[in-house]
């Protein structure tokens, strides 16, 4: 089980750091704990949407339009977490996919 994580872990890591190297000015710990709860709910929702087979297209649509992320900072986020999620193979699909990101994003030092 941990051996099919492991690339979950490794992509999880590039995509948090990839999203946290775009921030402009250096973040609070607080700041980067919302920020990595708001996309980690984003990767949740993406991986939801993937597995009721919807298109990845159809994800990116409702997940921008959800409540928590329509009008937010986090919106712009979105096509790239949507994009890594339909890109992870379907085994590796579950809840441990957000809190694996939730985690890579909380201990990136940049």
């Amino acid at each position: 089980m941990l051996r099919i994580f492991k690339p979950v872990v490794r992509t999880a890591t590039v995509t948090a750091c990839l999203l946290a190297a775009s921030l402009v000015q250096a973040e609070t710990a607080e700041e980067r704990e919302a920020r990595c709860t708001a996309q980690s709910a984003i990767v949740e929702k993406a991986v939801q949407h993937r597995l009721d087979s919807r298109s990845q297209k159809r994800a990116d649509k409702l997940v921008r339009r959800s409540d928590e992320i329509k009008d937010s900072p986090y919106e712009q986020h979105v096509d790239l977490l949507v994009n890594w999620v339909y890109t992870l193979p379907e085994a590796q699909l579950g809840p441990e996919v957000s809190a694996t990101f939730a985690t890579a994003c909380n201990q990136y030092e940049g």
